[in-house]
């Protein structure tokens, strides 16, 4: 699921009162504050994600990514890329310091911290994922040494369908696009006005 805006209604209302010369640069100027709006949407949904689930903003960079707005497609939009579809382990959540194995012990478990809330998730420890050689949480899946299974969080896809996530971003895109639209539109007029002179 995706976060996007869309300005097609907005400009109607914008652009009654200008001349027929002037309408044609709209496109232009739409296009330019969209994407100047889309960046602050995507600086927005990074930190709104790396606060839900206690990650690092760098984190949830590598799993969005921002369509970009075009003269004739005026909306520009925020999505999950296939990283961002997958469920991410426990580990991201994990202070980096802490991030080895034997950092915890096995009947304590692996404190992480998420929505700013620390918390000590029992039976779970850190060992190398055996293709990658990284670092995972892990929880044994019974009694017994094997077999292991990772501890996920939710995916970056499911925390941007959250409302409140999804609320902020729209926000702070809405207001970005009517900052960038007046000023880049007042300006263009102003260059139209220079050059008819």
């Amino acid at each position: 699921m995706a976060v996007d805006i869309r300005v097609t209604g907005d400009l109607k209302n914008a652009t009654r009162h200008l001349s027929a010369l002037q309408r044609r640069s709209i496109p232009k100027v739409a296009t330019q504050s969209l994407n100047r709006a889309g960046r602050s949407m995507f600086a927005e949904t990074k930190k709104a994600i790396s606060t839900e689930l206690g990650i690092r903003p760098k984190e949830v960079k590598d799993r969005i990514v921002m369509e970009k707005a075009a003269r004739v497609r005026l909306f520009t939009r925020i999505r999950p890329n296939k990283a961002g579809r997958r469920p991410l382990n426990l580990i991201a959540a994990v202070t980096p310091a802490k991030r080895y194995v034997g950092a915890y012990s096995k009947r304590r478990g692996v404190a992480a911290k998420i929505g700013g809330k620390a918390k000590i998730y029992n039976e779970t420890f850190i060992i190398n994922a055996a293709r990658s050689g990284k670092p995972i949480v892990v929880i044994r899946k019974g009694p017994r040494r094997l077999p292991v299974v990772a501890k996920s969080l939710p995916s970056v896809q499911t925390v941007i369908k959250r409302k409140e996530v999804r609320r902020r971003v729209i926000a702070k895109g809405r207001a970005a696009w009517s900052k960038e639209f007046a000023r880049n539109l007042q300006r263009e007029i102003n260059r139209l006005e220079v050059r008819n002179r």
